[in-house]
C-alpha cells in the first residue's frame, strides 16, 4: 500500500526530529553528569575543610623518623594524624601493632594569641613552639599497658595530632587503623586563676582557724553538759541510798523502844 506524498512527508519530519532529538541527548549526556560529579565533589571539599564534622577512615604501615618538635630531636615519631591549617580536633580510636614499645603522642595546639600564661606557683607544662609562627603545642604522652609476646594496643584519644613516639630514640616500624571524628570551630575555654596574695591566704587561714576553734568549743560544751548530767544522776542516787538507810533506821529505832519494859 502506497503512502499518500503528506503522509510521507510527515513521516520524515518525524524521523528527522528523532534523530536531533538523539544527538542533543548523547552531546548533552556527558556535560550533565560531569556537572553533577564536579558538583558533588565541591561539596564534599566544602564538608572537609569548612564543616562541622567529618569522619577519616585511615590505615597504613609507617616507619619513624626523627621528632620534628623543638627538644624532641633524640626521639622518633610516626605521625599518624597531622595537625590542621582549621586547627580541627580529632576525636576517635587507633588501633597499632609497633615492632618496638612506643607511646601514643597526642598535641593539643593553641595559636600564639590565645596560649595563656601560667603563673609559676600552679607548676609548669611543656609548651612547645611550632615552627613557622604556627602556634604552640602541649604533648600527652600515653604509655599503653601491653600484653606479652607484642607491642599492641587499642585506645581513644582526642586532641589537635597524634602520633606514635619513642621517647629513647628507638626507630621502629608500626601497623594501624584509625577512625576519628573531625570537629571544626572548636571553642578555647582557658581558666587561669590568679595566685591569692599573701593577705588573701592570711584570711583564708585565719577563717579556716575561727571556725575549727568554734567546732572544737561546741564538742567540748557538748561534753561538759554530758559530764553534768552524769554527775547529777550519781547524786540523785546517793541521795536515795541515804534516805532509805535513814529510814531503815528509824524503823529500827522504834522497834527497840517498844521492845521495851518501862522501869
Amino acid at each position: 500500500m502506497l503512502l499518500r506524498p503528506s503522509s510521507q512527508h510527515t513521516l520524515t519530519l518525524l524521523g528527522i526530529f528523532l534523530a536531533v532529538i538523539s544527538l542533543a541527548l548523547l552531546t548533552l549526556y556527558p556535560l550533565v553528569t560531569g556537572s553533577v560529579q564536579e558538583a558533588l565533589a565541591t561539596t564534599a571539599s566544602a564538608n572537609a575543610t569548612g564543616g562541622p564534622t567529618q569522619t577519616i577512615s585511615q590505615q597504613g604501615l609507617v616507619t619513624s623518623s626523627t621528632d620534628p618538635l623543638p627538644g624532641h630531636e633524640t626521639h622518633q615519631s610516626a605521625v599518624i594524624l597531622r595537625l590542621r591549617a582549621d586547627n580541627a580536633v580529632y576525636d576517635g580510636t587507633l588501633t597499632f601493632t609497633a615492632s618496638k614499645p612506643v607511646e601514643v603522642q597526642v598535641l593539643h595546639r593553641a595559636p600564639n594569641s590565645t596560649m595563656p600564661t601560667i603563673p609559676t606557683e600552679f607548676g609548669a607544662l611543656n609548651v612547645l613552639p611550632l615552627p613557622g609562627g604556627e602556634g604552640s603545642v602541649t604533648i600527652s604522652n600515653i604509655i599503653p599497658e601491653y600484653q606479652e609476646g607484642g607491642f599492641v594496643a587499642s585506645l581513644p584519644f582526642s586532641g589537635n595530632a597524634i602520633s606514635l613516639h619513642n621517647i629513647d630514640g628507638e626507630p621502629f616500624a608500626a601497623s594501624y587503623s584509625v577512625t576519628a571524628d573531625v570537629n571544626t570551630g572548636v571553642r578555647r575555654a582557658d581558666d587561669i586563676s590568679a595566685v591569692e596574695t599573701p593577705t588573701e591566704l592570711q584570711a583564708i587561714t585565719e577563717e579556716l582557724q575561727s571556725t575549727t576553734e568554734e567546732q572544737e568549743e561546741d564538742e567540748t560544751a557538748d561534753e561538759d553538759e554530758s559530764d553534768n548530767g552524769g554527775n547529777d544522776n550519781d547524786n540523785d542516787s546517793n541521795n536515795n541510798d541515804e534516805g532509805d538507810e535513814g529510814d531503815e533506821g528509824g524503823v529500827t529505832g522504834t522497834g527497840s523502844g517498844q521492845g521495851q519494859t518501862p522501869q
